[in-house]
């Protein structure tokens, strides 16, 4: 069993709703293992203006150096951790349960991740369909030259993809970064290992469980639907996630983001998921 001073917990999160969602996720993760150091990464601005309330809620704090706003923010805070041993976790994440064997399972391996449910299809014809994406909002990973060249890589991947997608989609469109892990992780050596959704179980969609749920990902008002229920027995346990007016609301504000403010999601694009993946 490690000790607290080998691993820790990471957060890369600024601007007040996502702070709000770490400190939340951080209160439960104190809950749970008041032992374990935890770290965030953050705007200067806010340290500067929320010091003493970011230290109190997380221990210690470091400044992003280049902050953009997109998903790239979240790799450079990763390469910055100040543990050998780390979980790195988004701020929409509550945690229900101890988490020690992810930091056990990094003695064998060097990254661990969850496959994503949802999958955004991002255009990678040198990746086997098969190598599906990873879930970018629980990571755990092992301070070695392995990992640290493959988060260059990431970040690499990542700026080039995102910079062709915009040009193909304009300025405003979003591009996710778990299409640059995802071939990352194929071309990379690293000994990866694959948990299963108990570890990251996104409420958002279709969702199982066969065990005791140890980290749910996911905002409200699915942690107020499932934070106390979905631990109540261990058996095989599934949800379909979004009800049908629920996502239909989300379809309209797809709608007004893509039409009214150019925010273009074009991984959601059945054409271009068939293209990708031919049947």
């Amino acid at each position: 069993m490690n000790t607290p001073t080998e691993h820790g917990v990471l957060y890369v999160a600024y601007g007040q709703r996502h702070l709000a969602e770490a400190i939340h996720s951080c209160g439960s993760l104190r809950r749970v293992h008041a032992e374990i150091p935890v770290h965030l990464v953050t705007s200067a601005e806010d340290l500067a203006t929320r010091g003493d309330e970011l230290h109190a809620h997380f221990g210690s704090c470091s400044v992003h150096p280049d902050i953009r706003r997109t998903f790239r923010d979240k790799i450079i805070g990763m390469q910055m951790s100040p543990f050998p041993r780390t979980l790195y976790l988004d701020s929409d994440t509550e945690l229900l349960g101890r988490v020690d064997d992810v930091f056990d399972i990094l003695g064998k391996f060097e990254f661990a991740y969850c496959r994503d449910t949802v999958r955004y299809a991002m255009p990678a014809p040198e990746v086997p369909p098969i190598f599906s994406e990873p879930n970018g909002g629980v990571l755990a990973y092992r301070r070695c030259p392995a990992v640290e060249a493959l988060l260059t890589r990431w970040l690499q991947i990542n700026d080039s993809e995102e910079a062709a997608y915009k040009k193909a989609h304009g300025p405003r469109s979003v591009y996710v970064d778990q299409g640059a892990l995802r071939i990352a992780l194929y071309e990379s050596d690293v000994r990866q290992y694959v948990f299963g959704s108990e570890y990251n179980l996104r409420a958002y969609a279709l969702w199982y469980a066969g065990a005791r749920v140890r980290i749910l990902h996911a905002r409200e008002p699915y942690l107020t639907k499932y934070r106390h229920s979905i631990n109540n027995n261990e058996d095989m346990r599934y949800g379909d996630g979004e009800s049908w007016p629920v996502r239909q609301v989300i379809k309209l504000k797809i709608w007004i983001k893509e039409n009214l403010f150019g925010r273009s999601r074009n991984w959601r694009d059945k054409e271009r998921l068939s293209k990708q993946y031919p049947t």
